[in-house]
């Protein structure tokens, strides 16, 4: 299989989403608001209305990153329940960190689709890749490994370290 380059599909302060053949990775270093969960909500919806097989995404939390709020926590559970049902995909929700913050991210993340098996949040990057790339046989792993370095660029240059 040749190499897939990631395509940018959105750049934002602290956000850079990308696509590698059937998957999304979003890297999110900053705050989530709501305009920029509807952007994602509405590319998550064109791969899903454009792939016929399964699709994949990948969503990286960088350490430090803060939570969303109930609001924006709920509406992201509607849009994963809404798109993941009757499908044939998988995510991946990697929250980087060992710190305190980043084990209550990652028990907030359980709870957002609580015991959906499409659903996996990932230790690291390579958990994630493998996780997603059981379904996807479309996709190289080093494609979607490279594809999160460049949204931790992308994410990183618009949203300076504080």
């Amino acid at each position: 299989m040749s190499p897939t380059r990631a395509q940018e599909l959105l750049q934002a302060p602290g956000l850079a989403v990308l696509g590698v053949g059937s998957v999304l990775v979003q890297v999110r270093v900053g705050a989530l608001t709501a305009a920029r969960l509807e952007e994602i909500a509405a590319i998550i919806r064109k791969v899903v209305q454009t792939t016929p097989g399964p699709w994949g995404y990948l969503s990286v939390l960088a350490e430090g990153s803060p939570l969303p709020d109930a609001s924006l926590r709920r509406a992201q559970r509607n849009l994963i329940r809404t798109e993941l049902e009757g499908r044939d995909a998988r995510v991946a929700v990697l929250i980087e960190g060992s710190g305190v913050v980043a084990t209550l991210a990652r028990a907030a993340a359980r709870l957002i689709v609580p015991g959906h098996g499409a659903i996996r949040i990932a230790q690291d990057v390579q958990e994630a890749v493998e996780w997603i790339g059981g379904l996807l046989r479309d996709v190289r792993a080093d494609d979607v490994r490279q594809a999160v370095e460049r949204g931790r660029q992308l994410a990183s240059q618009q949203h300076p370290p504080a």
